[in-house]
């Protein structure tokens, strides 16, 4: 017979493999399960002028079947550049439609992930989001990849814009394979030094990888020291890096002319002789 206090242990030693596994962080196949499910919830829309002749604007989540159809049915020799965008820590928005409807508008197809198609995912707007952060570069990459599958979405002309929480992840991805960063809504500093987020603070997209930052400058997000500034303190020498500072007292800075036409300038320099339609 095992003496009781062997027993104490033994079930104790159970319970604490129990609670570690309970706690553990996801599996591999639970993350892209989980990442896909952003994807698949993700909203398209696309000018009908880059999809064919004769063809309507397409706007429509991904899992949509008649979405599919219409992706399957582009030709490959379309070569239509895209954009896939990053929400704010809030989700998809009416600010995020009019994002893009504005980039629709320039010539793009526009793909912006739902981050909170995640059966896990709490919006983390004023709390440490290192996990959270990690989602959205999931998130990007995986978007990256399907796109890279559609016929006629031309690879090499896929950007990444994101928006506040968005614009963080799109400073910090480090991964090649996107044509141009756009980063709205974020400063690039983080100088705050707990939770690990660290990784917040600066830029890591690879040097080649052309750059552009529009904050505002009296933001009401980032008055606080440890967040003040913008990404052009961060860009140490870029030359392809281009910092706007729009003298504005708001956060969504997307709308403003300022602001638009930088996009848009940016995105006209670094498309590759593709078929975007002047507006």
């Amino acid at each position: 017979m095992m003496p009781n206090r062997v027993k104490l242990i033994a079930f104790a030693i159970c319970l604490a493999i129990l609670i570690l596994f309970a706690i553990s962080p996801e599996t591999n196949a639970t993350s892209d399960l989980e990442v896909k499910r952003t994807w698949e919830n993700a909203s398209v829309l696309i000018p009908g002028h880059l999809l064919g002749e004769g063809k309507e604007d397409l706007w429509g989540l991904i899992r949509h079947k008649y979405v599919q159809r219409e992706l399957a049915a582009i030709p490959s020799n379309r070569s239509i550049p895209a954009i896939v965008y990053l929400h704010g820590c809030t989700g998809t928005a009416n600010t995020s439609d009019i994002d893009a409807t504005m980039l629709t508008e320039m010539g793009y197809a526009v793909f912006m992930p739902n981050s909170f198609a995640r059966s896990n995912r709490r919006a983390k707007c004023k709390v440490a989001k290192v996990e959270v952060l990690q989602f959205r570069i999931d998130e990007a990459t995986y978007a990256l990849n399907q796109l890279r599958q559609i016929p006629g979405i031309d690879s090499g002309n896929i950007f990444l814009m994101g928006m506040s929480e968005g614009g963080l992840a799109a400073a910090v991805y480090d991964g090649r394979g996107f044509a141009g960063h756009i980063i709205t809504g974020w400063t690039c500093i983080n100088t705050f030094r707990m939770h690990g987020n660290a990784r917040e603070d600066g830029i890591r997209v690879p040097t080649e990888t052309p750059i552009l930052s529009v904050v505002a400058s009296r933001d009401p997000y980032y008055q606080n020291a440890n967040l003040a500034g913008h990404c052009g303190q961060r860009m140490g020498g870029r030359d392809n890096a281009v910092s706007i500072v729009i003298d504005a007292k708001q956060h969504w800075v997307n709308h403003i002319p300022e602001a638009r036409d930088a996009i848009m300038k940016f995105l006209r320099a670094h498309t590759k002789m593709r078929r975007v339609t002047d507006q």
